[in-house]
């Protein structure tokens, strides 16, 4: 399992975060919605190819593995509340208190 490092955002409403999953670079793009009170996620390759796109991040549900989508990590995205309350990640609390995480394939049950 993998944290992504996600710092310094409270005061940022959309913010991009270039990540290597296995062993391949892609682009996350963050985005936080006032009217919803969610982060939502989208993929991209790192020459602008959207693979996905308003993915809620909500605690305890994979993000990715679920689409049938080509050019996507094997493995899954998922957020996760350090606290153990099982929250969702909030404006104040994503990279904090709750974490966005890749687990690789090889480590999925």
């Amino acid at each position: 399992m993998i944290e992504i490092p996600i710092r310094d955002i409270a005061d940022v409403p959309r913010f991009d975060l270039s990540v290597v999953l296995d062993e391949s670079t892609y682009v996350l793009g963050l985005d936080w919605s006032d009217r919803t009170g969610l982060w939502s996620l989208s993929l991209s390759l790192p020459d602008g190819t959207l693979l996905l796109a308003g993915l809620a991040i909500m605690h305890g549900r994979g993000l990715i593995r679920q689409h049938p989508v080509t050019d996507l990590p094997p493995g899954e995205l998922a957020c996760w509340d350090t606290t153990g309350a099982g929250l969702d990640p909030t404006r104040d609390t994503l990279g904090s208190d709750v974490v966005l995480i890749y687990v690789p394939e090889d480590e999925i049950p």
